[in-house]
């Protein structure tokens, strides 16, 4: 892994239409702000304060306007990040993700989201350069309510969460933008997995 000049991170619940190499160019790190303030602002800048980080970045959540969150507070599900900077974060990211799981007092039951917040602190400390990927870069199609608001657009990356159904296909949330992409791209599954197994009894 090290050879490469980038690397990229991906959570097993995401389906890529188009390749994410093509985001693999430039000096920075590329993610996902989150979807929704979690953990809400209160607790990320108590958080922040009990880590030393006394004046984060921060920055507006897009599917929840008025929210703030911390500047690298990313969506777990996909990180590009170029090589030097990996280096860098190799030790810190597991640093800060081991002191987020030390403070159930503050995270509550937003503990669980220690890795995230933990990469994101560990960036904050090397005042990493960040360039965010866009919605339709690691589009969650759990958040139904939310994405009524989201205009169309072409998707690149679907992170489903436990949204797939017992044939393994994504389910439908009822936007008809979406819907019509997500039909496609279960289509061209079960054309491949046609083509590819075996149906014989």
């Amino acid at each position: 892994m090290r050879c490469a000049d980038y690397v990229i991170l991906s959570d097993a619940d995401i389906v890529f239409l188009t390749c994410p190499t093509a985001h693999a160019k430039g000096s920075e790190i590329r993610g996902k702000l989150v979807d929704l303030p979690n953990p809400p602002e209160a607790i990320w800048r108590s958080l922040a304060q009990s880590a030393g980080f006394t004046n984060p970045k921060v920055q507006e959540i897009e599917l929840s306007p008025g929210s703030l969150t911390f500047a690298t507070n990313f969506n777990g599900g996909l990180y590009v990040i170029p090589q030097w900077q990996a280096e860098r974060l190799r030790h810190l990211w597991p640093k800060w993700a081991s002191f987020c799981l030390n403070q159930p007092e503050i995270l509550g039951r937003y503990i669980h989201h220690s890795d995230q917040i933990g990469f994101g602190f560990a960036a904050q400390e090397i005042e990493a350069s960040i360039r965010y990927l866009n919605i339709q870069d690691n589009f969650p199609i759990h958040l139904k309510s939310f994405l009524q608001s989201v205009e169309a657009r072409p998707l690149r990356a679907i992170h489903y969460h436990s949204e797939f159904d017992e044939d393994g296909l994504l389910k439908l949330p009822g936007i008809d933008w979406i819907d019509e992409q997500i039909a496609t791209l279960n289509q061209n599954l079960s054309d491949f997995r046609s083509q590819v197994f075996v149906h014989d009894t």
